[in-house]
C-alpha cells in the first residue's frame, strides 16, 4: 500500500502535467526576450498584441493543468489515507492480534504517521524531481543568451542548496527528538488517564502533575528550537528566491553596458532564475523530506503489518473439549515462565475454580484459554484441534471472558447488552435482565434500555449495574465456554448471587472457569486448582455439580 502512494507520483497524467507547466515556465522569459529586442526597437504593437494573447493562454493552460495536477495528487494520497485507516483498524480489532501491539500511546503515533505520509507525498514537493531535467533546461537557455550569467545561475543554485541543508540537518534530528517526546508524553497520558482513579484515590495527584509538567518543559523547549530552526529556514529560502533575481541584475547590468547582452536577455536571465532557484529549493526539502519520513513509513508498516498470534480460518463448531497439553508461556526478559508444562482437560458441562489469591498467572491461562495469547510451547486443542488453525471472530462468539474490566462502548445500554445487534439479541437480553435483577432499576431511567451510555458517563451508573450490563452483553450469545473472572468484577452480594444461580444453571451445556478467591463461588466448580511457580497443581475433587446458593435476603 505504501508503495501506492510511493509510486502514485509515476502516474502519466502527473508526468505529463510536470511536463507542460515547466514548458509553460519559458513563455514569459522569452516573451520578455522579443518584447525588449524586437516589439520595443520595432514599435511592433500588432506583435506585442499576440504575444499577450499568448500570454493569457498560456497563463489559463498552465493553471488548469496545475490544477488538474494537484487534484490527481491529492485523490491518490487520500485513498491511501482512507484506505490504510481502514486496513489498519480492521487489523487492530482483529481478535487474533497480538495484545502487545496494542499500547495506546504508539497506535496514536503510528496512526498520526499515516497523516504524515499524506501530506509529504500530497504537496508540491513531492513531484519536484520532474522539475530536474527542465532546471537543465532553464540553465541551458540561460547559457545560450550568455555563458556568464548561466555560470552566475548556477553558482546561485548550489550555494543556495548548500546553505539550506545545513541548516535543514539540524531541523531533522530535532524533529526525531520531538516524535520521541511526543511519543513519551502520550505514554505517560495513557498511563495516568487509565488509571485516574487509583491516582485520586491515593492522592497523587500532585507528582504526576510534577512529572507532566517535567515532560512538558522539555517538549516546549524542543518544540520551541524546531519552529525557531524551521522558521528561519523558510526564511531564508525565501529570501534567496527574492535576492537571486536581484543578485542575477546587478551582473546582468554590466554585461548590458558592456553590451556583452541586451536588455531583453536580461529580463529573460532574470526570469530564469527565478524559475532554477525555487525549484533547486523544492529537490533540497523533497530530500530532506524522504529521510524524514522514511521513519513515519515504517511506523506505518509496523501498523498495516501488526502480528497476529492466531490467523486460523476454519469454522467453530460447538466446542465440547478443551485440552492442555504440556503448555508453557515464556517471559520475554527471559524471566522465570508464568505457566510451566501446564496440562489441563475440560469437557462440556465441567466447571473448574482457580484460586486468584495471588497473581501466579491465572490471568495468563484465561489468556491461553480464550485464544488472546499463544502458548511458548504444548499443545492447545478444541474438538481435537489445534486453537491456532480456528477462525479467531468465530472463536470469540464461542468463548468468552466474563470481567469487570471492560468498559462500555459509545451507544445505548441496550446496544451493549445485546452486543450492538438488538434486533437478533433484544428478547435474550431483556431476560438476562429480568433473571438477574436489574431491569426494574434501568425501566426506572428516563431514557431506559435507551439510554446513552459511553466510556466517559457509563461511570455514573452504579458499579453493580455496569458491570451487569456488561455480563449480559457477554452471556446473550449463548458462548460454549465462560472464563469467569470473578474478581474484577464489582457486583453487590444480591447481583453476585444471582449471577452465580444463572452461571449454576447454565453450566450443564458449557465450560466453565472460574477465577476467584471468594469460598462463595466455589460451589460452581467440579475441581479447584491453584497456579504455583507455574505449575497448576489440583488442589481438591469437588462433590459433584450440585450447588447451593442462598439469595443475599435469604442469608442467616
Amino acid at each position: 500500500m505504501i508503495e501506492d502512494v510511493q509510486n502514485a507520483r509515476k502516474d502519466p497524467a502527473i508526468i505529463a502535467a510536470s511536463f507542460l507547466t515547466n514548458i509553460f515556465a519559458l513563455a514569459l522569459p522569452l516573451a520578455l526576450l522579443q518584447v525588449f529586442d524586437r516589439v520595443v526597437p520595432n514599435r511592433g504593437f500588432a506583435t506585442l498584441g499576440v504575444l499577450a494573447v499568448g500570454l493569457a493562454v498560456v497563463a489559463v493552460l498552465d493553471y488548469a493543468v496545475r490544477t488538474a495536477r494537484f487534484r490527481i495528487v491529492s485523490a491518490s494520497t487520500m485513498r491511501f489515507a482512507l484506505s490504510a485507516h481502514w486496513q489498519a483498524c480492521q487489523r487492530i480489532l482483529d481478535p487474533g492480534i497480538d495484545g502487545r501491539f496494542l499500547a495506546t500511546h504508539k497506535l496514536f503515533d503510528r496512526f498520526d504517521s499515516i497523516a504524515r505520509i499524506r501530506k509529504h507525498y500530497g504537496g508540491e514537493v513531492a513531484i519536484a524531481l520532474y522539475d530536474i531535467p527542465f532546471v537543465l533546461l532553464f540553465i541551458a537557455v540561460v547559457v545560450l543568451i550568455s555563458p556568464i550569467m548561466g555560470l552566475g545561475a548556477m553558482l546561485l543554485a548550489l550555494v543556495s542548496m548548500i546553505v539550506v541543508v545545513h541548516f535543514r540537518r539540524r531541523i531533522i534530528k530535532l524533529g526525531h527528538e520531538r516524535i520521541e517526546r511526543s511519543g513519551r508524553r502520550n505514554a505517560f497520558l495513557a498511563e495516568t488517564l487509565g488509571r485516574i482513579e487509583m491516582i485520586k484515590a491515593l492522592g497523587l495527584e500532585s507528582d504526576f502533575e510534577r512529572r507532566y509538567e517535567k515532560l512538558m518543559s522539555v517538549n516546549a523547549a524542543q518544540t520551541r528550537e524546531f519552529s525557531e530552526r524551521v522558521s528561519f529556514t523558510q526564511g531564508l529560502a525565501g529570501t534567496i528566491s527574492l535576492v537571486s533575481p536581484v543578485i542575477m541584475a546587478c551582473l546582468g547590468s554590466f554585461l548590458v553596458i558592456n553590451q556583452s547582452i541586451t536588455m531583453g536577455g536580461l529580463a529573460a536571465t532574470i526570469l530564469l532564475t527565478s524559475r532554477i532557484i525555487q525549484p533547486v529549493l523544492r529537490i533540497e526539502a523533497l530530500i530532506a523530506g524522504e529521510r524524514d519520513v522514511r521513519f513515519h513509513v515504517e511506523d506505518v508498516a509496523q501498523l498495516l503489518g501488526a502480528p497476529l498470534v492466531r490467523s486460523g480460518r476454519h469454522s467453530v463448531g460447538p466446542i465440547d473439549e478443551i485440552r492442555l497439553e504440556d503448555v508453557t508461556l515464556a517471559e520475554a526478559d527471559g524471566a522465570s515462565p508464568r505457566l510451566d508444562g501446564v496440562s489441563l482437560s475440560l469437557r462440556k458441562g465441567e466447571a473448574i475454580a482457580l484460586d486468584g489469591h495471588d497473581e501466579s498467572g491465572c490471568s495468563a491461562l484465561i489468556s491461553i484459554l480464550g485464544g488472546h495469547s499463544v502458548a511458548t510451547s504444548g499443545k492447545v486443542e478444541l474438538n481435537g484441534r489445534s486453537i491456532l488453525d480456528l477462525d479467531p471472530v468465530a472463536l470469540s462468539e464461542r468463548i468468552v471472558h466474563l470481567g469487570g474490566d471492560h468498559v462500555m462502548l459509545q451507544g445505548t445500554l441496550l446496544d451493549n447488552m445485546t452486543r450492538f445487534d438488538p434486533p437478533r439479541y433484544r428478547d435474550e437480553a431483556f431476560a438476562l435482565a429480568r433473571r438477574l435483577g436489574i431491569d426494574e432499576f434501568i425501566s426506572g431511567l428516563p431514557d431506559g434500555f435507551y439510554t446513552d451510555v459511553s466510556v466517559q458517563n457509563a461511570a455514573r451508573l452504579p458499579k453493580a449495574v455496569h458491570d451487569c450490563v456488561l455480563a449480559i452483553g457477554t452471556l446473550v450469545s449463548k458462548p460454549d465456554v465462560i472464563l469467569y473472572d470473578e474478581m474484577s468484577f464489582g457486583l453487590d452480594h444480591r447481583l453476585k448471587s444471582s449471577l452465580l444461580e444463572l452461571l449454576a444453571e447454565m453450566r450443564s451445556e458449557l465450560i466453565l472457569v472460574v477465577v476467584s478467591y471468594n469460598p462463595f463461588a466455589q460451589p460452581l466448580a467440579d475441581r479447584r486448582y491453584r497456579l504455583r511457580d507455574g505449575k497448576l497443581i489440583e488442589e481438591s475433587a469437588l462433590p459433584g455439580p450440585a450447588i447451593a446458593i442462598t439469595r443475599a435476603g435469604d442469608a442467616p
